[in-house]
């Protein structure tokens, strides 16, 4: 995150790799069925990103939040705000409680 920050990151869409899956276009759709038989995008995205301490969890939400500010595209910002609901604001709720 502190390179999203400092703007040193330039061939990655951090945005893209923390709403990925957690969309619902893209969160039904299988990963490879023939590798992976039944998994999900959103599957994957639940699983990849399990092992966040609550600290890092509300370090993305923040960053998710004023990216979502930030955009000035309404698909992005929908992506946003999907990820967020679908996925992010419960991995913060749940760490508080």
């Amino acid at each position: 995150m502190l390179v999203v920050l400092d703007g040193q990151l330039l061939h990655t869409d951090a945005t893209f790799n923390l709403t990925h899956g957690l969309t619902e276009p893209s969160g039904a759709v299988l990963v490879n069925g023939r590798r992976y038989a039944m998994l999900i995008w959103f599957d994957y995205a639940r699983e990849r990103f399990v092992a966040l301490t609550a600290s890092e969890t509300q370090a993305i939400v923040a960053h998710l939040e004023d990216k979502q500010d930030q955009t000035e595209l309404d698909r992005n910002r929908a992506a946003i705000d999907e990820a967020l609901g679908n996925y992010w604001h419960g991995r913060v709720d749940s760490s508080v409680a």
